[in-house]
């Protein structure tokens, strides 16, 4: 997603949280930019540390940064993976043009933003359903802040172009992921809903589609295909342990969908 919202000469990106999603998050939003600083910031300094050690042994330009403030008036992206119940990232630290991620808070009661954030920004998500339920979003929507057509695409509208995703270069731009959907090439095929429950991601692939997004795993309550069948590319794996349990793919007329095992 951060390959459509992102300014073109983002610099800098910092990463709030250090779980096991952190460095992969990073990796990904580094395979779409060229970052000259990867900050990272954790509420326990030494595994903010850990991580951006981690990825400065993976040539990733990181450091870890003891001010989140600080951090994210000079970032052009910040990504959140954390599993806050309070707002970290306050839209008055953001400046014009930057680009938001919210992928940890995934709940009703759980936020890393605040109202002004989301209320300020073009907003995008990887699903409406799961995204509008989770507190970044459903906060504001019941205070009144925003509405559900602050949403503006989501993520299988701009891998479709029937979104432009970010319009100019003082756009704020704010990407909501919450739960995994299936963007089906058939429109026969009905939406896959699932239990969310954290696990870890590996291998993501350095490809303009691969985003960031919580991992959950599956749990199918209902799913319709049709007969008709094409071949795509696996951009993304998700894995729990060491075995793959869903598969992201960009398919030949770039439509986007996951695979269940």
């Amino acid at each position: 997603a951060a390959d459509f919202l992102a300014r073109r000469d983002a610099r800098v990106l910092l990463v709030a949280g250090t779980g096991q999603l952190a460095t992969n998050v990073a990796l990904a939003h580094c395979a779409v930019r060229r970052y000259e600083r990867v900050l990272v910031w954790g509420r326990t300094a030494a595994k903010a540390l850990a991580v951006a050690d981690e990825l400065a042994a993976a040539g990733v330009p990181a450091q870890a940064c003891p001010d989140l403030e600080a951090g994210v008036r000079g970032a052009d992206v910040v990504s959140c993976v954390t599993a806050s119940t309070a707002p970290l990232i306050l839209g008055d630290w953001l400046r014009e043009g930057s680009h938001l991620d919210l992928i940890g808070a995934f709940k009703p009661d759980m936020r890393e933003s605040d109202t002004q954030a989301v209320a300020q920004a073009s907003v995008f998500v990887d699903a409406r359903g799961g995204a509008m339920l989770a507190g970044d979003l459903a906060i504001p929507l019941a205070e009144g802040a925003i509405s559900e057509a602050h949403v503006l695409a989501d993520l299988g509208e701009l891998v479709q172009g029937r979104h432009p995703g970010r319009r100019d270069e003082t756009e704020r731009t704010v990407f909501k992921s919450a739960m995994l959907e299936v963007h089906s090439t058939e429109s026969s095929t009905s939406l896959v809903s699932f239990a969310p429950r954290p696990i870890s991601m590996r291998d993501p692939i350095g490809s303009p589609y691969t985003t960031p997004a919580l991992a959950v795993r599956p749990k199918v309550r209902s799913k319709r295909t049709s007969s008709a069948t094409t071949t795509g590319t696996v951009v993304a794996r998700i894995v729990e342990g060491e075995e793959p349990i869903a598969e992201r793919w960009l398919f030949a007329d770039a439509e986007v969908g996951e695979h269940y095992t």
